[in-house]
């Protein structure tokens, strides 16, 4: 009879330790879905997702990595991720589910060009949908595109463009490139950089192709930046001089304009004149 009541008193410490971790779990999962809720609610006030997401998508920018990587920033700031990653089927009940997932299409129609917003707009579009059919737009077909943009990378030259300008865009097709499976290293991109420089820029071609260790692309696009500058400083004084000795529109303006007036004044004097001395 004891080892009985031993038993059944043991049964009840565990039902009662079963109830409470229940209660335990299902206040946290409350918690969680308060919080998440609380989170959702903030998203629905977001009025301009351009202060988030600044760069708007097209076709022809090579900025389909950067848009994205934004984009997602955003989704995972709001705990809305699943929205465009995870393709369910959701109840059509669902009411806060389907008015959050209507802010996510409108972000999405918001930070994408005219000419994609044509293709990817439908009357039953969700978020899902619409992020898959972006995707099939920029990076589908990866290997001609692949191919075709390889090419460009690595025929791309600096020619009159601005410096930065020029890393700017080779970094763009090294990243469109990664979108496209084809990740371009670090090392690769900077000897793209350095192949494609113009005459201006040669005695840095020498100097930083022989850096040990070889410098990364950040390296190098700063120190390109800062020889521009060093050439611009050393074209100053002769810039001063020239603006210093070339006389200003005002000042040339200035005498003809006084000697204009004061013909004009002589011709109304001797108008004026004959009258004067009809009255007197």
């Amino acid at each position: 009879m004891l080892h009985a009541a031993e038993a059944k008193s043991l049964c009840q410490v565990a039902e009662h330790a079963c109830q409470e971790e229940e209660v335990s779990r299902t206040y946290v999962v409350a918690q969680a879905q308060a919080m998440t809720a609380g989170i959702h609610t903030q998203a629905i006030g977001v009025l301009n997702i351009k202060v988030l997401v600044t760069i708007i998508l097209d076709l022809v920018s090579l900025n389909y990595s950067k848009w994205r990587n934004l984009f997602l920033n955003t989704l995972g700031r709001y705990d809305l991720s699943d929205h465009v990653l995870t393709d369910v089927e959701v109840d059509a009940d669902d009411v806060h589910w389907h008015r959050i997932d209507y802010t996510v299409r409108s972000w999405l129609y918001d930070t994408i060009s005219t000419e994609l917003l044509k293709v990817v707009m439908t009357p039953v579009s969700t978020a899902c949908t619409i992020w898959i059919g972006l995707e099939d737009q920029l990076i589908g077909n990866k290997e001609t595109r692949a191919l075709h943009l390889d090419t460009q990378f690595h025929t791309f030259v600096q020619g009159d463009l601005s410096i930065s300008y020029y890393c700017h865009k080779l970094k763009g097709m090294a990243d469109a490139l990664g979108d496209l499976d084809e990740l371009v290293q670090d090392r690769t991109l900077v000897l793209s950089v350095l192949r494609g420089l113009n005459d201006k820029f040669a005695n840095m071609v020498a100097l930083l192709k022989c850096r040990k260790p070889f410098p990364s692309f950040i390296n190098v696009c700063s120190d390109l930046l800062l020889e521009k500058l060093t050439m611009a400083s050393k074209l100053g004084p002769s810039s001063t001089v020239l603006i210093a000795t070339v006389p200003s529109l005002s000042a040339v303006a200035a005498p003809v304009r006084a000697s204009a007036l004061s013909t004009m004044v002589q011709h109304l004097l001797l108008a004026t004149a004959p009258r004067v001395l009809q009255h007197q």
